[in-house]
C-alpha cells in the first residue's frame, strides 16, 4: 500500500535504494516465514518468559505500549529473543491500525544488564534489521529505563545498528527518571504505565492470557 512505501522510505532515511532493498526482502520474508498466520503456540516458550509484555494498553495517542525485561540470567537460547520480538511486532502492528496509528510504544527495561546478560551481538542485529527492515516506522517512541553505566559502552556498538530516524525516538532517562511517572506523563497515563515505573498498572501478562486474547478476537488476524 501507499502507507507502507512511505514507512519504507521513511524508515530507510529517505534513501531510496535501502528503501527497495527492504520492501522486496520484506515481501519475501513474509511470505517464506508466513508470518501472517502465526499464533501464539507456535511461540509458548518465547512468551512464557515474560520478556515482553503487553496487557494492550496504550497511550494517549492510541499506540500500543509494550514492555521488555531483560532478564537475569540470559535465556539458554537467546535467539528466543527474536522469536519474542516478532510475535510483538506483528501482534502491536495489527492492534495499532484498529485505531488509526501504525507505530507502538516500548518501555526497556535494561536494569539487569552487564556482560553476562547481554544478547550476542548477532542477535541485537537480527532484532534491529527486524525492526527496521520488516516493520519499518512501527516505532513511535522507547524509553531505555534503569540503564546502568556498562549500557554507555553497548549503545555505541549498538547505535551503529539503527537508522538516524529511529535513533531519534529512542530516550534514555537516568535511573530516578526511569521510576517516576513525570517522565513519561505526556504520552501514557498514569494507569497505563508500570508501578516500576511510577505509575498504577500491575502487569498480569500471562502466556494464557495471550492466548485466551487470541481465541476470543480476531483483532491479531488483520493484515498489517
Amino acid at each position: 500500500t501507499e502507507h507502507t512505501l512511505i514507512r519504507g522510505l521513511t524508515g530507510s532515511d529517505y534513501r531510496l535504494e535501502i528503501a527497495k532493498v527492504a520492501l522486496l526482502e520484506t515481501v519475501q520474508w513474509r511470505v517464506t516465514s508466513n508470518v501472517d498466520q502465526i499464533t501464539p503456540d507456535m511461540f509458548k516458550t518465547a512468551l512464557q518468559l515474560n520478556m515482553l509484555t503487553t496487557m494492550h494498553k496504550r497511550d494517549k495517542k492510541g499506540h500500543l505500549v509494550v514492555y521488555f525485561k531483560l532478564l537475569d540470567p540470559l535465556p539458554s537460547d537467546p535467539w528466543i529473543i527474536v522469536k519474542a520480538a516478532v510475535w510483538h511486532l506483528e501482534k502491536a502492528a495489527k492492534l495499532a491500525e484498529q485505531k488509526g496509528v501504525c507505530q507502538t510504544l516500548f518501555v526497556i527495561d535494561i536494569e539487569n544488564l552487564k556482560y553476562a546478560t547481554m544478547p550476542p551481538f548477532e542477535v541485537l542485529k537480527q532484532v534491529a534489521h527486524i525492526l527496521q527492515y520488516y516493520y519499518p516506522e512501527r516505532l513511535f517512541r522507547a524509553y531505555i529505563c534503569f540503564a546502568p553505566w556498562v549500557f554507555r559502552m553497548i549503545w555505541k556498538m549498538v547505535s551503529g545498528l539503527l537508522t538516524e530516524n529511529t535513533k531519534k525516538k529512542i530516550i534514555v532517562p537516568d535511573w530516578n527518571a526511569s521510576s517516576n511517572w513525570e517522565t513519561f506523563k505526556d504520552v501514557i497515563d498514569k494507569e497505563t504505565l508500570l508501578k516500576r515505573h511510577g505509575g498504577d498498572l500491575e502487569s498480569q501478562y500471562s502466556y494464557e492470557w495471550e492466548l485466551e486474547q487470541y481465541q476470543k478476537t480476531n483483532a491479531y488476524k488483520e493484515e498489517v
